[in-house]
């Protein structure tokens, strides 16, 4: 079983914007890895990708019972989805440890 979820949250693309829309991301991957050879079985889930929204996600999350889900924040244009998608999570009761990473500006949002 699972026990490790890593989230690239989706992000709203504008006309010029799409150059995020089919890329996977490497230090996601790196992430994904280096847990995996310290004996944590992560999965990735890639958002902006699969276009997933907070309830697809969701019901990732009550399917597999993750006690840390980690959520990727590549760009800034993904903070309101990861502000709404950790509400999201935390209305439908996920107990997992929920850390946030990525470029700068975190501190912007309060989650």
């Amino acid at each position: 079983m699972k026990n490790t979820l890593l989230i690239v949250p989706f992000m709203k693309d504008k006309y010029l914007k799409k150059e995020l829309g089919n890329k996977e991301f490497l230090g996601i991957q790196y992430l994904a890895a280096m847990l995996d050879s310290k004996g944590f079985d992560c999965d990735i889930v890639n958002a902006h990708y699969m276009q997933w929204d907070e309830t697809a996600i969701s019901r990732n999350v009550d399917i597999n019972s993750y006690k840390f889900i980690g959520i990727s924040c590549v760009s800034q244009r993904c903070y309101p989805f990861t502000k709404k998608l950790v509400k999201f999570l935390r209305e439908k009761d996920c107990t997992a440890h929920i850390c946030l990473g990525g470029g700068g500006g975190l501190s912007i949002f309060s989650i």
